[in-house]
């Protein structure tokens, strides 16, 4: 009971210092409204756009047509460095002139610098607890937000595929040179 007490005495405490200041309170409050207002005013809307992916095991569509499981860790991991890597950022920066979007001055020496900030704090790859990779871009137009995300997808597949034809052809290379060598050997 005494609980109740304390509690019926300090709301009317609050309501007593409330009255008593009211008008004080009004000001402060209206005051921080109007700043509050003028504040937003001066802010640029800013849209979000989310992708997601899920990373297979093989880039090949034979392959993941006879096994359509989505890929592990590593695949995941693999697709994270592609998003991560500068290649990346490169052909997002030069599609979508970002340096202009920003406003930066490339006369200014540090201006790659703010631009890899901003690259940075726009455009963002996370790895979910369900093995899938968001892929998310924040801008002040809702179309360049949602074009950047289908980039970087439509990207990032012409990017493994590369890899994976890279990796092809070194591995060919070496081959075809200890084949040659053999053969030489041979030959003698």
């Amino acid at each position: 009971m005494e609980i109740f007490n304390q509690e019926k005495t300090q709301g009317k405490l609050i309501l007593q210092f409330i009255w008593r200041y009211r008008i004080t309170l009004l000001i402060v409050f209206g005051i921080s409204a109007i700043g509050a207002g003028i504040a937003t005013s001066y802010m640029k809307p800013e849209y979000r756009s989310n992708g997601i992916i899920f990373p297979t095991k093989s880039n090949r569509l034979e392959v993941v047509m006879h096994d359509p499981q989505f890929g592990f860790d590593l695949d995941a991991d693999c697709l994270m460095q592609i998003l991560s890597s500068r290649q990346m950022q490169d052909a997002v920066t030069t599609k979508f002139n970002l340096a202009q979007y920003y406003e930066l001055d490339t006369t200014q020496v540090d201006w790659r610098g703010r631009l890899t900030l901003n690259f940075i704090s726009d455009i963002k790859y996370v790895r979910s607890k369900y093995m899938s990779i968001v892929i998310t871009a924040q801008t002040t137009s809702p179309e360049l937000s949602a074009d950047i995300v289908n980039y970087v997808i439509d990207t990032l597949d012409v990017m493994r595929e590369n890899i994976f034809k890279d990796n092809m052809t070194l591995q060919y290379n070496a081959v075809l040179s200890n084949y040659e060598e053999n053969e030489r050997l041979v030959m003698s």
